[in-house]
């Protein structure tokens, strides 16, 4: 089964969820799926959770234009950011649009169907991941997803 979308964003991180919100607001005539290979939303700021962890640039900066930081603390520590990233999917509504589990293993653009094909691979939750794992080797589910445009915020 192939299933499309209008846009596809790869990563649930800062990047995927902002360009996402923005993409839901701007555009709500277009569907989207926000594919993360993960178990959970948050990029780096769920899978780095060691003590001390935190925000080397100032959140007012790279926080959403559209929900302003509000944290008193510029330079954030890990929990808040990916609090404020949970937080902005509940509030966005985006959860219906997350694929969790979703790792895309390769990307291929057709000029002559203006689309691209993504070959997915569907893991177990709390699956680690492996060099070959990248190159398509993982053995799980594969998913055929369509798009006429590609966000890439991994990261």
């Amino acid at each position: 089964m192939v299933v499309h979308a209008d846009v596809v964003v790869v990563g649930a991180g800062l990047s995927g969820i902002g360009a996402a919100s923005i993409l839901k607001r701007d555009c709500p005539n277009k569907t989207f799926l926000i594919l993360e290979s993960r178990d959970a939303v948050g990029g780096t700021w769920d899978l780095f959770r060691y003590p001390g962890v935190r925000s080397d640039s100032d959140m007012s900066t790279l926080g959403y234009s559209f929900r302003p930081w509000r944290d008193s603390r510029a330079l954030a520590d890990g929990d808040a950011i990916r609090e404020y990233i949970t937080s902005t999917v509940a509030d966005e509504g985006l959860e219906p649009a997350i694929r969790l589990n979703h790792r895309v293993v390769s990307a291929s653009w057709s000029s002559a169907d203006s689309l691209w094909t993504l070959t997915v691979v569907r893991t177990p939750p709390g699956a680690e991941f492996t060099q070959s794992d990248q190159q398509g080797d993982r053995q799980g589910e594969t998913v055929t997803i369509t798009c006429s445009f590609l966000q890439v915020c991994s990261g």
